[in-house]
C-alpha cells in the first residue's frame, strides 16, 4: 500500500459542517473444543518460572512530512514513541496463559510476575512468570503449544463492558471470544496526556509458542527462571497502543497567522483493548499482534466529546526542516459509519481569531482512526491566502515483548 496522504485547501474563514460480558461454560466450551479440566490446586514442587524481556524496539527516524517507506504491512513511515507512551505499569497488567486450542486455561496473579526496569528509560523489562507445571498437561510429549494474551494500564478499565475482574470468567473463552467480546476502556478527553505513575496507555497484545516441556520442567526456582530470550528472535511479542495519536504541525510562515489551537470533537468515548480480530482487515492478529488497518468500533461508543490538542513546540522533519511549533492528542479507535452518519471534526483557531472546522471524512478523507497510528496534519497558507491542510498516517512504534520459541 503506498503511504497515505490526502491534500485540500480552504479559505480561511470557511466551515464545514457491547454490553454485556460473554458467559463461559463450567464444562465443555463446545462440541468442537476439548474438555478443559479443572484448574490445578497448588502443589508443593510443581511450580516453574519463565522469564523473558520486554522491549520497545526504538525508530531511527521521524516521520513528520517526509514519506520514507515504512516496514509495515501498510507501507506507512514508522516514530519512535516516548517513554510515557511506552511505560507499563505491572499493576495494571492482565497476563492470560492459553493453551493449543487458544482458549484461557490461567491468569496470572499479581504476586506471581515480576518486572524489573532493566534500564531506566521505560523501553527494557525483564517479566518473570510463575506457574504450576500442571497447567501444561493438556499436551503430550516434548513439545507444547500454548499462547500468551496481554492486556496492559487496565487503569481506564471502564464499568460498562470493561475487562472483568479477574477470576473465573474468562477461563475457558478463546482468544476470539476475548476479542469479539471488545472488552472496553473509558478513554478521558479534555487535553489528556499519558504521564508516568498516573494515567498510562491501554495496550494488548497475543502471541502463540511451542515451548519444550524438558526445559520448562528444569525451571523449578526463580533463579533458575527458563530465560526463553535465548538466541532466537523470531518469536516477538508486540504489545500495541489501543488508541491512535493526533498531530497538527503549524507550518504557517507568519507567527502572527499561525495556529492559536485545535480541537477534536466527536469520535468515541470507548476504545477495545483488544481488537476484534474476526472482522475482516483485522484477522491477521490473531496469529500474534501485527499492525492492522482496521478500527474496532461499537456505536454506541460514540459522543460529542472534545479532546483538546496540546502545544508541544518545535517540530523538526528528518531532513532537518522545523516548525516553530506542533500539538498532540489522543483518541480511541473511530471508524465512519455511514448509517450512523457521524464523523468527528478539527477545529483550527489562529492567532488573528479565524477559525474553520473539518469534517473527518466529508473534507479531510480520514474514514477511520486505527490503533497505535499516528494521523498528523499540516496546516499551511498559500498566496492567496487560501489554508492548505495535507494529512499522513504513520504507525506508532509498538513494545515489542522478546519471547522466542523455547527450543
Amino acid at each position: 500500500m503506498a503511504l497515505k496522504m490526502n491534500i485540500k485547501t480552504w479559505k480561511i474563514a470557511a466551515a464545514a459542517a457491547l454490553t454485556g460480558l460473554l458467559a463461559t461454560s463450567t464444562s465443555c466450551v463446545d462440541d468442537n473444543s476439548e474438555c478443559i479440566p479443572n484448574r490445578p490446586g497448588y502443589t508443593e514442587g510443581n511450580d516453574v518460572w519463565l522469564q523473558f524481556r520486554i522491549t520497545n524496539a526504538a525508530a531511527e527516524e521521524k516521520s513528520g512530512m517526509a514519506s520514507r517507506a515504512g516496514e509495515d504491512t501498510g507501507g506507512h513511515p514508522e516514530e519512535e514513541s516516548s517513554a510515557a507512551e511506552n511505560h507499563l505499569n505491572l499493576d495494571e497488567c492482565r497476563l492470560m496463559l492459553l493453551n493449543d486450542q487458544r482458549r484461557v486455561i490461567k491468569e496470572f496473579d499479581r504476586n506471581e510476575l515480576t518486572m524489573i526496569d532493566t534500564n531506566g528509560d521505560h523501553r527494557d523489562y525483564k517479566l518473570v512468570a510463575k506457574v504450576n507445571k500442571q497447567y501444561f498437561d493438556y499436551a503430550q510429549g516434548e513439545q507444547i503449544g500454548m499462547s500468551l494474551m496481554l492486556v496492559a494500564n487496565t487503569d481506564k478499565n471502564s464499568n460498562t463492558n470493561g475487562l472483568p475482574a479477574a477470576g473465573d470468567i474468562l477461563w475457558k473463552m478463546s482468544a476470539e471470544d476475548i476479542a469479539k467480546a471488545r472488552y472496553s476502556f473509558e478513554h478521558t478527553y479534555g487535553s489528556w496526556e499519558p504521564e508516568i505513575g498516573k494515567e498510562h496507555i491501554p495496550m494488548g497484545g497475543l502471541q502463540h509458542y511451542t515451548i519444550s516441556r524438558s526445559a520448562l520442567e528444569a525451571a523449578t526456582t526463580q533463579n533458575e527462571a527458563y530465560d526463553i530470550d535465548g538466541t532466537l528472535q523470531e518469536k516477538n511479542m508486540y504489545v500495541q497502543r489501543s488508541i491512535a495519536k493526533i498531530r497538527v504541525i503549524d507550518a504557517i510562515e507568519d507567527e502572527a497567522y499561525g495556529i492559536a489551537s485545535v480541537s477534536l470533537t466527536g469520535g468515541n468515548t470507548k476504545g477495545a483493548y483488544v481488537p476484534d480480530f474476526t472482522l475482516d482487515g483485522a484477522k491477521s492478529w490473531a496469529n500474534g499482534t501485527v499492525d492492522i488497518e482496521k478500527a474496532t468500533d461499537v456505536g454506541a461508543w460514540s459522543a460529542t466529546s472534545t479532546v483538546v490538542l496540546t502545544s508541544k513546540g518545535e517540530w523538526t522533519l528528518e531532513d532537518g526542516t522545523k516548525y516553530r511549533n506542533h500539538l498532540t492528542g489522543y483518541m480511541p479507535e473511530w471508524e465512519y459509519n455511514p448509517l450512523a452518519n457521524q464523523e468527528p471534526t478539527l477545529k483550527i483557531t489562529t492567532e488573528d481569531n479565524e477559525s474553520w472546522t473539518l469534517r473527518l471524512r466529508t473534507d479531510l478523507g480520514v474514514s477511520s482512526f486505527v490503533r497505535n497510528h499516528i494521523y498528523e496534519f499540516t496546516v499551511t497558507r498559500n498566496l492567496q491566502g487560501d489554508v492548505v491542510l495535507q494529512y499522513i498516517v504513520c504507525p506508532w512504534r509498538p513494545y515489542v515483548v522478546d519471547i522466542p520459541t523455547f527450543d
